[in-house]
């Protein structure tokens, strides 16, 4: 390749003109250029928001890399339901929102953790639940009360979605409807701990709309045990993960 395309300012002035689709392929010219052009190290990084800046990138493709990023980690086949819950009902401006604010970790947590679901890999659930926990207890990073509620929206955009109730059978559609609430509420838990702790008047019908809802989820997993069917340490392990996130 031309020696002038080695030169950084050069190289810099170009990378801006180069589709996002280009760059794997370049990625593999030399080590100069893989270090240049090569995605993977902002994705570990969940640098997602600079790869939404580079030319060609779009929303589709964003959900599209968290997706392959997960499913990498364990092995899973991508799972087209899955993405369209993802694609198809979070609103474009919400999603250009979650991405602009640098809080696309919230949709990869969640999209893990109905990946686990769905091939109802119940150890992986508890592992990724204690990663969110520990994470979010530690975490000081802030997020404002209106980038907050906007990533609640989101939560409750896939929650509510129609196409999560078109999982395989009803045992996995209940599953994903459980764990996804319980991801909602884990972020919520936390967001008041951090940063509305002083404000409790002002939040006290929240704490007991999730406080109902937790309730709820616990009640029926043990009136509808056919359905709620579990391996017994899962079970145990998700009414006292309730217990801690009620408020």
């Amino acid at each position: 390749m031309n020696i002038i395309f080695y030169e950084p300012d050069i190289l810099f002035y170009t990378k801006s003109f180069v589709d996002i689709v280009e760059y794997h392929k370049l990625s593999c010219v030399s080590k100069y250029f893989h270090n240049t052009f090569e995605i993977k190290s902002m994705i570990d990084k969940n640098d997602f928001k600079s790869i939404n800046n580079i030319y060609g990138c779009n929303n589709k493709l964003i959900l599209h890399l968290i997706d392959k990023n997960v499913r990498n980690k364990f092995s899973y086949r991508f799972d087209k339901k899955l993405f369209d819950i993802f694609y198809k009902n979070i609103e474009y401006n919400l999603l250009t929102y979650i991405i602009n604010i640098d809080k696309l970790y919230f949709i990869e947590y969640l999209i893990e953790i109905l990946y686990h679901s769905i091939n109802r890999r119940y150890y992986n659930l508890i592992k990724a639940f204690d990663i969110i926990y520990e994470i979010r207890m530690k975490s000081n990073d802030i997020i404002y009360h209106k980038d907050f509620v906007m990533c609640v929206e989101m939560f409750i955009c896939i929650i509510n979605s129609k196409r999560l109730t078109h999982q395989n059978t009803e045992r996995t559609k209940i599953l994903c409807k459980i764990t996804s609430m319980i991801t909602t509420f884990l972020f919520i838990k936390f967001e008041n701990v951090h940063y509305v702790s002083n404000k409790k008047p002002q939040y006290e019908t929240i704490y007991k709309i999730q406080n109902d809802k937790l309730m709820y989820v616990k009640d029926f997993m043990i009136k509808n045990k056919h359905l709620c069917n579990y391996p017994q340490y899962f079970t145990k392990y998700l009414f006292e993960k309730i217990e801690k996130i009620k408020m």
